[in-house]
């Protein structure tokens, strides 16, 4: 998602990869950091992964200041955005 959106590459992008994708990466778009709540893109992110078929795993490429706190609020809240998607 990170380099997506520093691209400035369109969402369909990942529907039209279809089953091309076997393994996924994100971060925050603008900072690299962990993914968190009140941010739009990781839901976009997910429609578009689940309209492409993808059900595979998702991989955390970010910067990190407090890897014990702030990995385990990025991975609850990768699976709810997921869920939701």
């Amino acid at each position: 998602l990170y380099h997506m959106a520093a691209n400035g590459e369109p969402m369909d992008a990942v529907i039209k990869a279809g089953s091309n994708l076997i393994h996924v990466h994100t971060a925050e778009p603008v900072s690299r950091s962990a993914p968190q709540r009140g941010t739009v893109l990781h839901a976009e992110f997910f429609r578009a992964l689940k309209a492409a078929g993808y059900d595979s795993r998702i991989s955390l490429e970010c910067r990190w200041n407090d890897f014990a706190s702030e990995a385990p609020a990025a991975v609850r809240f990768l699976k709810e955005e997921w869920e939701k998607a």
